[in-house]
């Protein structure tokens, strides 16, 4: 009985001093808004929408008023390639239905293909929740996707970014490969100057804000 009353205090000291190094405590109540205003230098974990394929990296965008888009990219174990596959995405009219329109395909040089899969997989790995509202209403969710062997499929997303930071980069890289993936389907596609650029900055800030 003796033994029972010492330990309680003491279980109880111990749950304080480990809520006192928490950097947030949320309104027990759930009173309170918790959601704040601020950048968002990161990816949100997010659900993987195609987790039945296996592929290195894929990119989805999910706009509101609009048709939406998306492009994979895949080893053809057959050919010993990597091909890019990219299509629209259409919504019936109940907007209940999907259907992948317009499908092309290309090949994808594997240089360009190891850096897609390098950034895709670090920036998902990188993927936290935060406080900070980042959704809206006029815009675009970009999911991001990727499949690690042993890991599985991760994902994360972010919503139409705007500050010069990796999401928007992410972004950017993005719809730069679905750009290049509706050009010449004949040749593979290379990295060009806007990608090599736009993973530069994404290496040269990692490094600069890594944790020592």
């Amino acid at each position: 009985m003796l033994r029972s009353i010492l330990i309680a205090p003491l279980m109880l000291l111990a749950a304080s001093l480990s809520l006192a190094g928490q950097d947030y405590i949320p309104d027990v109540t759930q009173e309170k808004f918790e959601a704040t205003d601020g950048v968002i230098n990161h990816l949100i974990p997010s659900s993987v929408t195609n987790g039945h394929t296996y592929y290195l990296a894929e990119f989805t965008a999910y706009n509101s008023f609009q048709n939406s888009w998306a492009w994979r990219i895949y080893k053809d174990d057959k050919s010993a390639t990597y091909k890019l596959r990219s299509w629209e995405i259409h919504k019936s009219q109940d907007r209940k239905t999907k259907t992948e329109e317009n499908v092309l395909e290309r090949e994808i040089a594997e240089d360009l293909a190891q850096l897609i899969y390098t950034l895709w997989a670090n920036s998902i790995l990188d993927s936290k929740y935060t406080l900070v509202m980042y959704r809206g209403l006029d815009g675009a969710t970009y999911n991001f996707s990727t499949y690690l062997r042993s890991i599985g499929w991760i994902a994360g997303e972010t919503w139409s970014p705007s500050e010069e930071l990796p999401p928007r980069w992410m972004v950017e890289i993005g719809i730069n490969i679905y750009e290049e993936s509706r050009k010449d389907t004949t040749a593979p596609l290379k990295i060009t100057d806007n990608i090599n650029e736009l993973s530069s900055k994404l290496s040269l800030y990692k490094s600069s804000n890594s944790k020592l």
